[in-house]
């Protein structure tokens, strides 16, 4: 699992956009690694967030790399959103038994723990449907 993780996160500098978006704060939460494993496959998830816009991510046997954005500062209820979009996917499948596919846009709620070090995507602003936590790797 560790060198499927390790060629997404080398895919950084292949993309491009027409309008390079602003990079995203040094000090922001999300900035890292971060690391989830599904409670019934044991299958793990990795995503590196980079400050670049770029989302490298490994999930299963699936390997690609995103273009996010991401909220500067937490909603009212404590949760940035993240707007993603793929932009290079291996096509093989995820933790979920899916096929990645370049293309798909997503938008999530991502609610940190009091420490920083875990992480709740969620796909509202509330806890009813979430995957995680996340953990910094």
């Amino acid at each position: 699992m560790r060198k499927i993780y390790l060629a997404a996160a080398l895919l950084c500098s292949s993309l491009s956009y027409a309008e390079d978006p602003a990079l995203i704060a040094s000090n922001h939460p999300i900035l890292g690694v971060w690391k989830w494993t599904t409670p019934n496959a044991g299958c793990s998830e990795l995503y590196n967030f980079k400050a670049n816009n770029r989302l490298g991510f490994a999930s299963g046997a699936e390997v690609g790399e995103s273009l996010y954005t991401v909220s500067a500062e937490p909603s009212p209820k404590g949760y940035y959103r993240i707007e993603n979009t793929v932009a290079t996917d291996n096509g093989s499948n995820d933790c979920r038994g899916q096929p990645g596919q370049s293309g798909t846009h997503s938008t999530l709620f991502a609610r940190f723990s009091p420490d920083g070090k875990q992480v709740k995507m969620c796909f509202g602003e509330s806890d009813d449907q979430c995957f995680g936590p996340l953990t910094r790797e």
